[in-house]
């Protein structure tokens, strides 16, 4: 066995389920740091082989299906990431309908006062404005 496959052996096997629980850069990072290890940074199709046998659950079902419907979203690292983080980056818990409801809308602000106007502010229709000379 060469120095290369016992560094090899050593590498974790990365699983990646998309869940919320889960940070997708954190899968990234350590599915790059075993294609520079192999040195299989050009090797774009071994990539995107490599990244989906990781994957399980939640994840692998987007992954096909995306991988059908646009398969050069995987066609090298940068789209692949691109890709990934647009689909699990933001997923987090999800939020109960009143805290989405409330992020998206702010009451208006209360009145200042409801009490009648003084009757100084008030036009009187009456009174007559001297005119200037």
């Amino acid at each position: 066995m060469c120095d290369d496959e016992r560094t090899l052996e050593k590498l974790e096997v990365l699983k990646f389920s998309g869940l919320p629980s889960e940070d997708v850069t954190e899968f990234l990072g350590a599915v790059k740091r075993v294609v520079i290890a192999r040195g299989r940074q050009k090797d774009h199709e071994w990539i995107t082989d490599y990244t989906e046998s990781c994957l399980r659950g939640n994840a692998m079902k987007w992954f096909d299906g995306a991988s059908v419907t646009d398969p050069s979203q995987f066609s090298t690292w940068p789209s692949l990431r691109r890709a990934f983080l647009g689909r699990f980056e933001l997923s987090g818990p999800p939020q109960a309908p009143a805290a989405v409801a409330s992020a998206a809308w702010t009451p208006p602000p209360e009145p200042v006062s409801n009490a009648p106007l003084p009757s100084s502010i008030i036009p009187n229709p009456t009174r007559s404005v001297a005119k200037a000379s």
